[in-house]
């Protein structure tokens, strides 16, 4: 917690209680040629979550949780929204994950999350791929976000943006969620459903860029609320290419 210039290098972690790396409030962090483990069946054992964190670089590591693989968080609901610290230039580069949840950002989001560039991944029998996740409630934003060169074998659903994390009823705009500006960029691989992409009707995801995506899977993608540009898509792509963009924070 409250760190400046933090490295995390040539380290084996085994069978965390909770999540296994978790740097808070930190400015300055490195984590490199680590491998993490926990077993598939351990609940909240997340690999790496980077929290109100800013200028992180994470690369070649290998990670296997119960949990989420990365999880980018920025604190929750309103606590969160008050403390107000975004998580934000971060890059995650050249790794290998295997089972687990996703490689994923939110749902603990609620001070923002921006500046994000997630490239040169491999993920083998995870259960998402790329994967934003947030809900009424939280607030805050998820912006300015590349998943890029990312190849997923036998991955449950490939792409996944939800805003009902947890099944909460409408609130007001300050505890509403914005998820803005996000490229999905050279994804391919296989899946037994390719993706989800289910947003709130009263705040639309917007921005959303899909190019250079084929994934082989029994199941297409699934729109809602969902706007964007599509640009060499496979299977056929539901996003909404006609709307006029919008959002912000």
């Amino acid at each position: 917690m409250y760190c400046k210039d933090l490295t995390i290098s040539h380290v084996v972690l085994r069978n965390s209680p909770f999540w296994t790396v978790h740097p808070y409030d930190c400015d300055g962090v490195e984590i490199h040629n680590v491998t993490i483990t926990s077993p598939s069946n351990s609940p909240n054992t997340d690999g790496i979550d980077p929290d109100s964190t800013i200028n992180v670089w994470i690369h070649d590591s290998n990670i296997n949780s119960g949990d989420d693989i990365i999880a980018i968080k920025s604190g929750i609901d309103y606590c969160g929204r008050q403390y107000g610290k975004p998580s934000a230039n971060i890059l995650i580069e050249n790794c290998v994950f295997g089972y687990g949840h996703g490689i994923s950002i939110g749902s603990e989001m609620s001070g923002g999350v921006k500046n994000v560039t997630i490239r040169n991944i491999y993920a083998d029998g995870t259960n998402a791929g790329p994967r934003l996740k947030s809900a009424r409630g939280r607030g805050g934003y998820l912006s300015d976000i590349v998943f890029a060169n990312i190849t997923l074998n036998n991955i449950t659903v490939g792409i996944v943006i939800d805003e009902y994390y947890e099944n909460r009823p409408p609130t007001n705009a300050t505890g509403t969620p914005i998820i803005d500006n996000i490229t999905f960029l050279d994804i391919k691989g296989t899946a037994t459903t390719a993706g989800q992409f289910n947003c709130l009707p009263e705040s639309p995801c917007t921005k959303l860029d899909l190019e250079n995506v084929s994934i082989k899977a029994k199941n297409g993608f699934s729109c809602e609320y969902a706007d964007g540009v599509v640009v060499n898509v496979s299977p056929t792509s539901c996003i909404n290419t006609t709307a006029s963009f919008y959002g912000g924070f």
